[in-house]
């Protein structure tokens, strides 16, 4: 038995803190409903997002494939009670809707449901910048210069590799939702949160590059590129290796496998020089020239193949 089985979730959110916050309550065992205007769906499915990047359409399945998806024309009287019977029974309200559709299906006032419940409303801050993006929340968190340290001398960079920011919000959706829930039931009433993805990004990714240790040029670690021994190295035939012997016994292995005479403080070297050989090895040799080598052993050396 999944621990959230028996409970509802209204999902009234769309694109991707939201929907990603339904589907973890959906993977603990929860009955979750998204709930779509007929003619304005997610614009993961149909609109801006859609239209210029078809990968969207892919987020929006995976995201939703474990929830029912009923659309509703929100305008019309039959529709908007059905909603509104749903809304009664939820445990969990997850509400992305602009203010006045929320407001005509009840959402302002939920003292009159007959059960406790939370709603949950995700905002992009609080603060004066209350529209933004995720590479904006990682800018304005300053957390964006750890990505960009190792490319500070490339003429372009592009984004990290997924939205990490919005990726974090829709984890701390579901935290605040679950937690809202259990103080509902505590209390026996419906209560409503607004969670932001300033605060996500500052309360759970900043934690990682502490303010006191920001300054002084040091954006570069074990992560992001500094060290020989964990690092992604580019092939001869165009793909990569990632390479993460961070510990003694790995780096050790690794070293005796490729015939390679490094000491064991050679493996948090910056100087550049172990890079340069190691990049010379795995440049000179193919992913499957690679793999013969490595063999079976436990060496944290993993194949990229693009």
């Amino acid at each position: 038995m999944k621990p959230l089985q028996g409970t509802l979730v209204l999902d009234l959110s769309h694109r991707l803190p939201g929907p990603l916050c339904g589907h973890i309550l959906a993977s603990l065992g929860a009955e979750v409903i998204k709930i779509e205007d007929h003619f304005f769906q997610d614009p993961f499915l149909s609109g801006l997002f859609a239209d210029f990047d078809d990968s969207f359409i892919h987020w929006y399945h995976e995201l939703n494939a474990q929830k029912k998806i009923k659309r509703f024309d929100y305008k019309n009287a039959d529709d908007q009670k059905q909603i509104k019977e749903l809304i009664a029974r939820a445990d969990i309200i997850i509400d992305g809707l602009p203010e006045k559709v929320s407001n005509s299906f009840g959402l302002n006032d939920l003292s009159k449901h007959s059960k406790p419940s939370c709603l949950i409303r995700p905002k992009a801050s609080l603060g004066k910048k209350q529209n933004m993006h995720d590479v904006n929340s990682l800018s304005e968190s300053g957390l964006m210069p750890l990505h960009l340290a190792p490319f500070k001398d490339q003429a372009r960079v592009a984004p990290p590799m997924l939205p990490f920011a919005g990726i974090t919000f829709g984890h701390k959706l579901a935290t605040d939702a679950l937690a809202g829930y259990i103080e509902a039931v505590r209390k026996k009433t419906s209560i409503t949160l607004i969670s932001t993805l300033d605060d996500a990004t500052e309360t759970i990714l900043s934690l990682f590059w502490p303010k006191k240790i920001r300054g002084n040029d040091r954006t570069l670690f074990l992560h992001n590129g500094k060290f020989p021994c964990y690092n992604l190295y580019r092939t001869n035939d165009g793909q990569f290796v990632a390479l993460a012997a961070v510990e003694e016994k790995f780096w050790a292995k690794f070293c005796e496998v490729f015939k390679l005479s490094f000491s064991m403080n050679d493996r948090f070297e910056t100087s550049g020089e172990v890079f340069s050989k190691l990049e010379k090895l795995f440049n000179h040799s193919s992913v499957n020239d690679i793999k013969k080598i490595a063999g079976n052993e436990e060496l944290c050396l993993s194949f990229i193949e693009i």
